[in-house]
């Protein structure tokens, strides 16, 4: 019990002081002393100046022989080269080229560098891991960008400079800022070269102000979120009911604050519901468009209200991966969600 207690306390200590402060950030937004002109430029200042010394402050101290983790750094690359894949499969029943390159870059970036660096200096101490993080997946994203904006983006029959893209995708990559704070801490930490307290100490307050300014800064941008997603919803539900829009934004604002109170007691089980739930969405979405590409190309697919082979699907798929005991959830759920899909047409078809 008291090792458990410890480990509650450990985890909210890492966790809570974050989200306070973004919500901090969100509380400035919405009493006008942030606005988006000054969140946009304080989330450049933090990118650009802060975290690349932040990141430089902790590898420049540490033992470079300690510190290289060749394997954790290949699982980065290729964790993100399949989230890319899988949101590639996801774009592919969209006709429009430019709508499938919006959803894989949608997809596969993150705040990765921000939280990811919050959380492992308050859990660690030290930001070296989220630099090896980094190193791992920000030239990955470069170069799928570029591979991304070359195949999705209109050209007026024109192909893109395929020598030109790699170029400017390799100087985005050697002049990335946080790239050169890694490079350059990390270099200095195989040369030992000593640092005189001078630097020490103004590196040390420009790092320590990185993680602050950058979660109120994320925290000013998801309260804006939070907004427009409340106001979405809200028109969507006048769309539905044909009710004034105005009481069903407070309606949807109710609901939401009521379901993050049960979800506050009850968000580990909400994920695993998530992770049976979500693969067999994906699933069927990838096996249709290929079982009826042509259909999507020519436009006749948009034209079909329900397909209940693929809504039954998907409730089977999310009920066998949360109710079967044995094997992985979210392949249990795909495969019986991709069983029920072709028995549900079969019978359609009689």
């Amino acid at each position: 019990m008291q090792t458990t207690l410890q480990n509650l306390s450990f985890s909210l200590n890492a966790t809570i002081p974050i989200f306070l402060m973004m919500v901090f950030g969100g509380l400035m937004k919405k009493v006008g002393l942030l606005d988006d002109h000054t969140t946009a430029k304080l989330n450049q200042f933090v990118f650009k100046a802060l975290l690349p010394v932040l990141l430089f402050m902790d590898l420049s101290k540490a033992d470079f022989q300690t510190v290289w983790d060749g394997k954790f750094v290949l699982f980065c690359f290729f964790a993100t080269l399949l989230s890319i894949g899988i949101a590639f499969l996801l774009s592919l029943p969209r006709k429009n080229w430019a709508e499938r390159g919006e959803i894989i870059q949608a997809s596969y970036r993150s705040s990765a560098a921000i939280l990811g660096i919050a959380f492992v200096n308050n859990i660690y101490g030290h930001a070296t891991m989220a630099a090896l993080m980094i190193v791992g997946t920000v030239p990955l994203y470069n170069i799928a960008a570029v591979i991304i904006l070359s195949l999705t983006a209109p050209h007026d029959g024109d192909s893109p400079n395929a020598k030109k893209l790699m170029l400017r995708t390799l100087k985005d990559v050697v002049t990335n800022p946080i790239i050169l704070g890694i490079a350059v801490g990390m270099l200095w930490s195989v040369l030992h070269i000593p640092q005189p307290t001078i630097l020490q100490k103004s590196v040390s307050y420009l790092g320590n102000m990185a993680t602050p300014l950058a979660l109120i800064a994320l925290g000013a941008n998801i309260w804006t979120t939070n907004d427009n997603a409340l106001y979405t919803s809200g028109l969507g539900l006048s769309n539905i009911t044909k009710v004034r829009k105005k009481p069903m934004v407070v309606i949807a604002g109710i609901i939401g604050t009521v379901l993050s109170i049960w979800l506050y007691n009850n968000f580990v089980g909400w994920l695993n519901f998530l992770n049976a739930a979500l693969p067999p969405v994906g699933a069927l979405i990838s096996l249709d468009f290929f079982l009826h590409k042509s259909d999507y190309e020519s436009g006749e697919e948009a034209k079909k209200e329900v397909k209940w082979g693929s809504v039954i699907g998907v409730i089977c798929g999310a009920l066998a991966g949360n109710l079967i005991p044995g094997g992985i959830a979210s392949i249990n759920a795909m495969i019986v969600a991709v069983i029920c899909y072709f028995v549900v047409g079969a019978i359609a078809k009689d």
